[in-house]
């Protein structure tokens, strides 16, 4: 028995930037659960659901008593617009904590069992380099899960304890994520570069955050590399590495794999003195006493996911078992009880995107095994090939994606796509993180005869949170079963504050957007990002800030989203940190001050991609080009998605002070929100002229700062 750590004799192929796509996008209903609020339903209290005469727009928020913060979840406006298997199961349950009870499920691996047990020779995951069904998974992670158990190298591991990820995109992720779970420990998957400094980078910051015990990671020189510097810092760390030699040809459970580790550079590192092997950990059992009880608390982690992780300070957040639980029944639900969604025993399901982000998790982890799945993925969604060709050969009837991917799918390959899909379309094509121009929905529409469905939810807010109205996705969003959500007065953002009441500071225009139900409850140590995002009103309910801005839309509670209020740069579903972008200009010789800060690309979709917007003031008085800036940012590591382009580098005189707080902070926001104003009452619409930056900017500094 052993993984399908792949090995081939083929030449490298670029994964590098894989970070890149960060399809960013869960609250137990229960007294003492994560949100700590109860959401059960409670018949005997005076209820006011501010339910709506029909025809009048619902004002409120959706299934909350208003006197007493009760949470119904049978009673939202939006209930009608949930399918037949959504009703019943609302109505049979008064929670959604009463749902996950009566299946019994009591860690997120459980639903593993479940279909192994209904279905094991069904298949469970492939790439290009292989596959695994669902029994194999079982033995492969069973393996693992007792070797990690009964590992007896101190320090010695307790249940709980981190583990650090770093795999590129492959079933040997997804594998060691679940016995990691198995095993009572915590993954925590790491955005996989063939950078070694970034890399190292990025296991720093997730060391620092988590408190990992052990990182297990795959064999490639690069990763290797970072491992090992990683341990001359810390001593007491675990190190687990995947390895073969490359060409070599693994034999397992009737299954032959190569190696993906070859695929990219043509050999791999052998084992490190000092590291354990992982192939030996999924291969053979070692018989030893298991020191390790895991926890069956549902409330224990599950895996912790990192956010922002391309500006290497990350943000962790933990999720735990009854949090993927409810988000299992969540998906589930709202797929199968989907009339227009007809699935096969074991439907493909096409993800060419990380498995490390929270996207990647919720399909791998949660997703797949609720339908008895097949994922594939694609290790290199770089390159179009490697993009076309699982859709070739597998033919996948749930396309899971990002606006990028199907926009690379459609401009390189559309005649392919539409001759694949012209006589069987997909049953379902979602695309989630940064939402989808218009243009590229039209366009994968025509070319799949399928609409697409968008997704809205983040890491904080229990990977998915809502989604678009079933067979009418331009009716707006609705939350999924058990969540529900309200729009704040941004006018009044001073007072989102702990114990606030959430009816008062209510909007009928457009505000901030704040979820609750299926949400986490704090950042793994920092706590002035959790209060800034994580806050509990007066009747002890925990609500998300999203940092987007939203508008009811429908007479049900339909909503929409309008843009963002926060101040990440996104740029092709990857968030970035101004305050690490505009590190990189810092230092320059020729210039004294910088401020970075985002505007969206197409003033009609501005919950799309952003551009980077660099202020600046020079010293002496020869000009600076833009590509003697933009040079000196690749130079510090600025990422290229994130380097001003022409018309966005914005020279200011020495006497023009940049728009700040009175305790010096840059008002990025504010600078976003007055450009947009002033473009939209030019006129202006579509995709930013970028030529007119300059004239704006310089007048607005004029007027409000000069």
């Amino acid at each position: 028995m052993a993984l399908p750590f792949p090995n081939t004799d083929t030449t490298s192929t670029v994964i590098e930037d894989l970070h890149t796509f960060d399809p960013e996008a869960a609250i137990s209903n229960q007294t003492e659960s994560v949100c700590g609020t109860n959401f059960s339903v409670n018949e005997t209290e005076k209820s006011d659901f501010q339910l709506s005469p029909s025809g009048d727009f619902f004002r409120g928020i959706g299934g909350i008593d208003k006197n007493t913060g009760q949470f119904n979840w049978s009673k939202v406006p939006w209930f009608e617009l949930f399918n037949q298997q959504t009703q019943d199961l609302i109505n049979k349950h008064p929670s959604i904590t009463d749902a996950l009870k009566a299946t019994g499920f009591q860690k997120v691996t459980d639903i593993w069992r479940n279909t192994i047990q209904e279905s094991g020779e069904l298949t469970a995951v492939s790439s290009e380099f292989g596959s695994l069904n669902y029994a194999e998974v079982e033995q492969i992670t069973k393996t693992l899960a007792h070797n990690l158990r009964s590992f007896d190298s101190e320090p010695l591991l307790k249940a709980g304890d981190k583990v650090l990820l770093p795999f590129p995109s492959t079933p040997e992720l997804l594998v060691a994520m679940i016995g990691v779970i198995d095993a009572g420990l915590t993954p925590v998957p790491i955005l996989f570069t063939l950078d070694e400094t970034k890399l190292l980078s990025a296991m720093e910051n997730a060391l620092k955050l988590t408190g990992a015990k052990m990182v297990m990671g795959m064999g490639l020189p690069s990763c290797v590399s970072a491992m090992q510097a990683l341990k001359e810092k810390n001593s007491e760390l675990h190190f687990v590495v995947g390895e073969l030699a490359a060409a070599q040809k693994v034999k397992t459970v009737g299954l032959t794999f190569k190696s993906v580790l070859g695929r990219f550079l043509g050999k791999v590192s052998p084992v490190p003195e000092g590291f354990h092997s992982l192939y030996s950990m999924c291969q053979h059992c070692n018989h030893k006493q298991e020191l390790i009880t895991p926890k069956s608390s549902l409330l224990e982690p599950a895996i912790v996911l990192l956010t922002s992780g391309t500006t290497g300070k990350s943000k962790a957040i933990e999720l735990t078992h009854e949090q993927l639980l409810i988000l299992s029944i969540q998906l589930k639900i709202d797929i199968l009880g989907n009339p227009e969604v007809q699935l096969s025993k074991n439907p493909h399901i096409y993800f060419p995107l990380p498995l490390g982000h929270a996207f990647g998790a919720g399909v791998s982890l949660v997703l797949t095994p609720s339908v008895q799945g097949h994922i594939i993925l694609v290790t290199n969604p770089r390159d179009p090939k490697s993009l076309i060709q699982p859709l070739k050969s597998g033919h996948p009837e749930v396309l899971m994606g990002v606006a990028k991917i199907y926009d690379v799918l459609i401009k390189k390959v559309p005649d392919e796509l539409t001759r694949l899909y012209a006589n069987t379309p997909p049953s379902l094509v979602v695309s989630g993180a940064a939402a989808m121009p218009e243009v590229t929905r039209n366009n994968v529409e025509r070319h799949l005869h399928t609409k697409v469905r968008e997704g809205f939810g983040m890491s904080e807010t229990g990977i998915a949170s809502a989604l678009q109205v079933q067979n009418n996705p331009k009716q707006g969003y609705i939350p999924m079963a058990g969540n529900t959500y309200c729009i704040l007065d941004s006018n009044q953002a001073d007072q989102f504050t702990e114990g606030f009441n959430p009816f008062d500071l209510l909007t009928d225009g457009e505000g901030d957007l704040m979820l609750a139900g299926n949400v986490s409850s704090h950042y793994l140590q920092q706590e002035d990002k959790t209060q800034e995002t994580f806050i509990k009103d007066k009747f002890g309910r925990q609500w998300v800030r999203t940092g987007d801005t939203a508008k009811q839309i429908g007479e049900k509670g339909e909503f929409e989203i309008i843009g963002r209020n926060k101040e990440i740069i996104i740029v092709n579903g990857a968030n970035y940190n101004p305050d690490e972008i505009d590190n990189t200009i810092k230092g320059h010789p020729r210039i004294s001050e910088s401020m970075v800060f985002r505007l969206p690309k197409d003033l009609s979709d501005q919950a799309g991609s952003d551009l980077t917007v660099l202020l600046i003031k020079i010293s002496g008085n020869v000009a600076l080009s833009d590509e003697d800036v933009q040079g000196f940012m690749r130079g510090n590591h600025a990422h290229e998605a994130v380097i001003p382009r022409e018309g966005c580098i914005i020279r200011l005189p020495k006497n023009v002070m940049f728009p700040q707080t009175d305790t010096a902070k840059p008002k990025r926001v504010h600078m976003t929100n007055e450009i947009i104003r002033m473009l939209e009452e030019q006129g202006e619409e579509g995709k930013v002229d970028t030529n007119k930056l300059q004239s704006i900017v310089e007048k607005i500094l004029s007027v409000q700062f000069g």
